[in-house]
Protein backbone atom coordinates (compact mmCIF):
# COMPACT_ATOMS: atom_id res chain seq x y z
CA UNK A 1 0.00 0.00 0.00
CA UNK A 2 1.61 4.02 -1.17
CA UNK A 3 0.86 6.76 1.08
CA UNK A 4 0.65 10.10 -1.41
CA UNK A 5 1.33 13.04 0.65
CA UNK A 6 -0.15 16.09 -1.05
CA UNK A 7 2.06 19.22 -0.59
CA UNK A 8 0.85 22.88 -1.27
CA UNK A 9 1.81 24.42 -4.35
CA UNK A 10 4.32 27.23 -2.85
CA UNK A 11 5.71 24.38 -0.90
CA UNK A 12 7.25 23.22 -4.41
CA UNK A 13 8.44 26.28 -5.48
CA UNK A 14 10.14 27.14 -2.29
CA UNK A 15 12.23 23.90 -2.48
CA UNK A 16 13.02 24.31 -5.95
CA UNK A 17 14.12 27.70 -5.63
CA UNK A 18 17.60 27.15 -4.47
CA UNK A 19 18.03 30.06 -2.41
CA UNK A 20 18.48 32.47 -4.70
CA UNK A 21 16.22 35.80 -3.99
CA UNK A 22 13.56 36.49 -5.85
CA UNK A 23 14.06 38.47 -9.06
CA UNK A 24 17.99 37.79 -8.67
CA UNK A 25 20.93 38.13 -11.25
CA UNK A 26 21.92 34.60 -10.75
CA UNK A 27 25.75 34.36 -10.20
CA UNK A 28 28.41 35.74 -8.69
CA UNK A 29 29.52 38.98 -9.30
CA UNK A 30 32.68 40.22 -8.05
CA UNK A 31 34.13 43.47 -6.95
CA UNK A 32 37.47 45.38 -6.23
CA UNK A 33 38.41 48.86 -4.98
CA UNK A 34 42.02 50.63 -6.41
CA UNK A 35 43.79 48.71 -3.36
CA UNK A 36 42.67 45.49 -4.28
CA UNK A 37 40.07 44.97 -1.43
CA UNK A 38 37.59 42.96 -3.21
CA UNK A 39 33.72 41.92 -2.14
CA UNK A 40 31.42 39.01 -3.60
CA UNK A 41 27.15 39.09 -3.89
CA UNK A 42 26.02 35.70 -4.78
CA UNK A 43 22.41 35.69 -6.66
CA UNK A 44 22.62 39.69 -6.29
CA UNK A 45 18.67 41.46 -6.07
CA UNK A 46 17.88 42.56 -9.95
CA UNK A 47 16.45 45.88 -10.43
CA UNK A 48 17.54 47.69 -7.58
CA UNK A 49 20.69 49.92 -6.60
CA UNK A 50 22.78 48.27 -4.45
CA UNK A 51 25.63 50.53 -3.11
CA UNK A 52 29.00 49.03 -2.55
CA UNK A 53 30.62 49.57 0.65
CA UNK A 54 33.56 50.99 -1.04
CA UNK A 55 34.22 52.86 -4.46
CA UNK A 56 34.49 50.20 -7.19
CA UNK A 57 37.51 50.44 -10.20
CA UNK A 58 36.92 46.79 -10.90
CA UNK A 59 34.33 44.01 -11.19
CA UNK A 60 33.74 40.99 -12.49
CA UNK A 61 30.30 39.98 -13.69
CA UNK A 62 29.93 36.01 -13.75
CA UNK A 63 25.29 36.15 -13.34
CA UNK A 64 23.11 36.00 -15.93
CA UNK A 65 22.10 39.56 -15.98
CA UNK A 66 23.97 42.68 -17.28
CA UNK A 67 25.26 44.88 -14.45
CA UNK A 68 25.06 48.73 -14.98
CA UNK A 69 27.74 50.55 -12.52
CA UNK A 70 26.78 54.24 -11.81
CA UNK A 71 29.16 56.75 -9.77
CA UNK A 72 26.45 57.93 -7.08
CA UNK A 73 25.41 55.52 -4.24
CA UNK A 74 21.54 55.46 -5.80
CA UNK A 75 21.41 55.25 -9.37
CA UNK A 76 20.57 58.66 -10.31
CA UNK A 77 23.67 59.95 -12.38
CA UNK A 78 24.31 58.18 -16.21
CA UNK A 79 25.58 54.63 -16.26
CA UNK A 80 29.23 54.99 -16.37
CA UNK A 81 29.28 51.20 -17.80
CA UNK A 82 27.33 48.13 -18.53
CA UNK A 83 28.96 45.04 -17.91
CA UNK A 84 27.23 42.09 -19.80
CA UNK A 85 25.76 38.85 -18.60
CA UNK A 86 28.20 36.08 -18.42
CA UNK A 87 28.68 34.63 -21.99
CA UNK A 88 28.51 30.64 -20.59
CA UNK A 89 32.14 30.14 -19.59
CA UNK A 90 31.68 30.52 -16.37
CA UNK A 91 34.61 32.89 -15.75
CA UNK A 92 31.99 36.29 -15.69
CA UNK A 93 32.35 39.57 -17.75
CA UNK A 94 35.47 41.63 -16.44
CA UNK A 95 35.16 45.81 -16.32
CA UNK A 96 38.04 47.90 -14.93
CA UNK A 97 37.77 52.06 -14.74
CA UNK A 98 39.69 53.63 -17.25
CA UNK A 99 42.02 56.25 -16.31
CA UNK A 100 40.67 59.62 -15.77
CA UNK A 101 36.80 58.16 -14.98
CA UNK A 102 34.92 57.82 -12.09
CA UNK A 103 34.85 55.03 -9.63
CA UNK A 104 31.48 53.32 -9.42
CA UNK A 105 29.62 53.49 -6.07
CA UNK A 106 26.59 51.70 -6.78
CA UNK A 107 24.99 48.71 -9.48
CA UNK A 108 21.97 47.65 -10.48
CA UNK A 109 21.04 44.27 -12.22
CA UNK A 110 19.13 43.59 -15.69
CA UNK A 111 15.49 42.22 -14.80
CA UNK A 112 13.54 40.49 -17.33
CA UNK A 113 10.54 40.07 -15.28
CA UNK A 114 7.02 42.71 -14.82
CA UNK A 115 7.47 42.55 -11.54
CA UNK A 116 10.88 44.12 -11.15
CA UNK A 117 9.58 47.52 -13.39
Amino acid sequence: MSVLFALPVTALFTATAGGAPAYAANGHFIYENSVSKTGEMLNPPSGKCIKFPYAVVRVTNATNQKAHLFQDDKCNTTEIAAVAADPGTGRGTAWSKPDGAPAALAVRFDCDLVACS
